[in-house]
C-alpha cells in the first residue's frame, strides 16, 4: 500500500470542562474559561525523534532503531492582528528549525465556538507521497518531519500562501466529542478526545487532553497511521505521537516492495516554553 500521510498538528484553543473527572484517570480539569495560549511572542520548543522497526518473516516486530539525531523545533507566535488575503484579525504561528531553516507560517482565528486555520505558507497544496528506499530512509523522515509543526500535509516547499480553511477545534472541549477536518473532497480526518491523563513536563506532571486522529481516504479507514495529540490548558501542545504501521519497504531495484514491512514512530516532545 502506497503512502498518503498527513502529519496533522492542533494549534487551538482550550475551554474548560466544569468540574470533569475522567473515568479513566480521575483527572479534575480546572473551572477556568481558558484557550489555548495565544499571546504575541509565545514560543514553544520541540524534541522531535523518528525510530523504524522492521518486521520479521513470522510478522514479528523489531526493536525500535533510532533514524537520525534529535531534531529541535521552534513554533513561535508573530503576529495576534495579521491580514492575509483580506481576512482580518488572524494569529499568526512561525514554524523553523532550530538551525533557522524551513520557516512555515500558518494563520488561525481563535473564535468562541471554533478554532479555524485560515491560510499558510512555506509549502505547497501538492501531495508529496516519497516511497521509502531501503539506501535512504533519513531523506523520507526529513519530508515527514519538515511539517509535524504546525499542521500539514507532507507538502514540497513553497512561498505562495493559500486560503485553505480547517476548523482544527471545536469548543468546548468535552471527553468524547469528536469534529472533522476536511483536507480535501475525498480525504478528511476525525478527531476524538479520548480522555485525559498526567504527563511529565521538566520536574512536573501536567493535565493533558489525548486527542486522537483517524484518516479516511476515498477508498475507506487508513489503518496503518496511529496519532495523539497531548493537549495542556496551561502549556499547550506538550506531545505527539504518530505511528505509521505496516509500510512497505522498497528500493530502486524493487520499486514495488521488497515484501519486507517496516513501522515508523515519531514523537514530538515540548521541552521550552516561554511566556
Amino acid at each position: 500500500m502506497k503512502l498518503g500521510f498527513i502529519l496533522f498538528i492542533a494549534f487551538a484553543g482550550l475551554l474548560f470542562i466544569l468540574g470533569c473527572k475522567d473515568a479513566k484517570t480521575g483527572i479534575v480539569i480546572p473551572e477556568t474559561v481558558e484557550k489555548y495560549p495565544t499571546t504575541l511572542n509565545t514560543e514553544w520548543e520541540y524534541e522531535t525523534a523518528s525510530y523504524v522497526a522492521k518486521y520479521d518473516k513470522n510478522g514479528n516486530l523489531g526493536i525500535d532503531s533510532l533514524l537520525q539525531p534529535m531534531t529541535y523545533s521552534i513554533l513561535k507566535i508573530s503576529s495576534v492582528n495579521d491580514s492575509v488575503n483580506g481576512e482580518r484579525n488572524l494569529i499568526r504561528f512561525d514554524f523553523s528549525y532550530k538551525s533557522g531553516v524551513s520557516v512555515v507560517k500558518n494563520w488561525y482565528r481563535n473564535s468562541d465556538n471554533t478554532f479555524e486555520r485560515i491560510a499558510s505558507s512555506g509549502y505547497s497544496e501538492v501531495w508529496v507521497t516519497p516511497k521509502l528506499k531501503k539506501s535512504d530512509p533519513i531523506h523520507f523522515l526529513q519530508h515527514l518531519l519538515r511539517n509535524t509543526f504546525p499542521d500539514g500535509v507532507v507538502f514540497s516547499p513553497n512561498d505562495s500562501v493559500y486560503i485553505n480553511k480547517r476548523i482544527i477545534l471545536q469548543y468546548p472541549l468535552v471527553v468524547g466529542k469528536s469534529w472533522d477536518v476536511f483536507i480535501t473532497k475525498d480525504f478528511f480526518i476525525t478527531r476524538t478526545i479520548l480522555w485525559t491523563q498526567l504527563l511529565p513536563y521538566r520536574n512536573g506532571n501536567v493535565n493533558c487532553y489525548d486527542i486522537k486522529s483517524i484518516y479516511y481516504r476515498d477508498n475507506g479507514l487508513d489503518r496503518q497511521t496511529d496519532e495523539h495529540d497531548f493537549i495542556s490548558l496551561e502549556y499547550g501542545l506538550v506531545k505527539r505521537e504518530t505511528i505509521i504501521d505496516s509500510l512497505p519497504l522498497t528500493t530502486v531495484e524493487n520499486p514495488d516492495g521488497t515484501g519486507d514491512f517496516v513501522r515508523f514512530k515519531i514523537t514530538s516532545t515540548l521541552v521550552r516554553k516561554s511566556n
